[in-house]
């Protein structure tokens, strides 16, 4: 005879399990979880329990679900069974033994007559369950019902037994609540959930350039390779982008379910790949390059070179180039190749037939022979041992021992007073004067020399005068209109507006008028005079033919020790 059905003053488990609980408030709230399928290792057979205690437990209390389920399904709350499960699985059908054996006991008293009194019934309050997983991850719970005389726990109750297995953190509290409400028990479920440790990531540079340049041949448009243009320099300008930083990402801490922080890993700050004339933008977010030059990397650095060195020549191994900075180049540069430089050329050997191009100084050790192809072209000064059958322009002074066969202009003065100092069978034009030891020579071949005379005046003189015809047809027809409004008897406010605008505008063009005006005087007045001027040479062998400003004279006499210069609007020739 078993004692739950046969004391009459008892509530028996079933009743007790499945009898109405009241809400967390009322702190009497039933509690349940989670479902699996192992047996027990500590099962003692002596006493006749099954190979599952957990499943004889609830049979024992009455719970009929069981019948219908199979147990993996009925005691687990949610889903498939982990390992950390299984492990409080095992430790549950410990419990469940033990609480068994009492409960036998029990029967055995009562149903042999030894005790009819309450006092002596086997009875146990509703417990929670906890295991921890040995990450300490994740907190599992189980929910045993009153057994016997028993009592619910309410939700308050349930929370200290928590803290008291240590369970701090990420605790389901709303599961806690339905569990309680839905009378749910005998069941596993996950009570807390710790957060993970986010470890930082490392930050990374992201290269915007190649590190080596490489070879790039063109085709024109007959699909005919240049191999001039190899393009091995990488130009760059101050400001601009080399590499992209991504800053690394702090860590996140975490936290485990007894409320020990977890410290995240953080990302590492990359290496910064800064070399010469390299610098990080104030963001933090790419290294720039501080000045203009070319983009080398070197010393596992990139760095931005503002002077290029050739050691050898500059031919079909090294291809046209366009440098951003100054260029020395050791040898040669060879006829048919351009190089192009915002900064200055040296050349320490020849120049053939080639181009060169300069914002500052372009000087050439041994000379040049153009091959009337060649042109140097210099922001400023431009020098040579020798000037021959080629172009020459130059920004400043122009210094040579010879200057033969070429056409030169120069902004300032053309000197050739060194080594042979001969000017022949050229045309050179200088804006502020000539020096050489000998113009022409006795085979009478002709030199033209103009001094006076300055190209970029002469330039900016014609634009000048193209722009000073618009702008006053633009000032009479913004007069007219004006003088139209003004006539009007009344001006709402949208005309009125207009009115000052144009009186504005008419003040400006007023202003560009008068200015532009005054400087076509100007540049006419230096352009003309050619006082200022002079040529000087120790020889001159006719026919030279001499432009000082408007005025031209030509030399048929040979001349020695000579001043040319204009004194009253003539050309003077006087003595050195």
């Amino acid at each position: 005879m078993n004692f739950f059905s046969k004391n009459k003053q008892m509530k028996s488990a079933s009743a007790q399990v499945n009898s109405p609980v009241s809400s967390p408030e009322d702190e009497s709230v039933a509690v349940a979880s989670s479902e699996l399928t192992v047996a027990s290792p500590n099962v003692d057979r002596s006493l006749g329990i099954p190979e599952i205690p957990m499943s004889r437990l609830a049979q024992k209390l009455g719970i009929k679900d069981l019948e219908q389920n199979n147990v993996s399904e009925f005691f687990l709350y949610s889903g498939s069974i982990n390992e950390e499960e299984k492990a409080f699985w095992n430790s549950l059908n410990d419990k469940a033994i033990a609480l068994l054996k009492e409960i036998t006991a029990a029967e055995e008293l009562f149903d042999n007559g030894e005790s009819t009194s309450e006092s002596v019934i086997f009875s146990s309050d509703m417990q929670l369950e906890t295991h921890v997983a040995r990450d300490q991850m994740t907190a599992y719970g189980c929910i045993i019902p009153p057994i016997g005389g028993g009592t619910n726990l309410s939700f308050e109750r349930l929370k200290a037994s928590l803290d008291k297995a240590g369970i701090a953190f990420g605790v389901d509290n709303d599961l806690l609540i339905e569990l309680l409400r839905s009378n749910t028990v005998l069941k596993i479920f996950t009570i807390a959930v710790g957060k993970p440790a986010r470890s930082g990531e490392d930050g990374k540079v992201i290269e915007l350039f190649a590190r080596e340049k490489e070879i790039s041949f063109e085709s024109d448009e007959n699909d005919l390779v240049d191999y001039k243009n190899l393009n091995l320099l990488q130009p760059i300008h101050s400001g601009q982008p080399i590499c992209q930083i991504i800053q690394p990402v702090p860590a996140e801490n975490g936290t485990n379910v007894m409320g020990v922080v977890l410290k995240g890993r953080e990302g590492k700050t990359p290496r910064l790949p800064i070399g010469k004339n390299i610098a990080e933008s104030e963001d933090h977010t790419a290294l720039i390059a501080t000045c203009d030059g070319q983009l080398k990397f070197s010393g596992s650095c990139f760095n931005v070179e503002q002077m290029i060195k050739i050691d050898g020549d500059v031919d079909s191994s090294i291809g046209n180039l366009d440098v951003i900075g100054s260029l020395t180049v050791n040898g040669c540069i060879t006829e048919g190749f351009t190089v192009k430089v915002t900064g200055d050329i040296v050349v320490r050997g020849s120049v053939e037939g080639a181009e060169l191009i300069a914002d500052g100084n372009i000087q050439v050790f041994q000379g040049m022979n153009g091959s009337y192809k060649g042109k140097l072209t210099a922001g400023k000064n431009v020098s040579g041992k020798y000037l021959e059958n080629c172009f020459v322009t130059a920004g400043g002074t122009v210094k040579a021992e010879s200057i033969v066969n070429s056409n030169v202009v120069s902004s300032d003065k053309v000197i050739v007073n060194s080594g042979k100092g001969i000017i022949l069978g050229s045309s050179v034009i200088a804006f502020k004067g000539i020096e050489a030891k000998t113009i022409g020579n006795e085979q009478r071949i002709p030199t033209n020399v103009t001094i006076g005379t300055d190209p970029k005046l002469y330039n900016e003189l014609q634009k000048l005068k193209s722009e000073v015809p618009e702008l006053s047809r633009k000032s009479n027809d913004n007069d007219k209109n004006i003088n139209y409004l003004l006539e009007q008897e009344y001006l709402d406010t949208k005309y009125q507006q207009l009115l000052d605008k144009l009186k504005f505008d008419q003040k400006i063009f007023y202003i560009n008028l008068s200015k532009k005006t005054k400087r076509i005087t100007d540049i006419e007045y230096e352009l003309s005079s050619g006082e200022a001027c002079q040529i000087v040479a120790s020889q001159i062998y006719p026919p030279v033919n001499i432009t000082i400003g408007n005025t031209k004279l030509t030399i048929v006499n040979e001349q020695r020790m000579c001043r040319i210069f204009k004194d009253s609007g003539e050309i003077v020739i006087g003595t050195k």
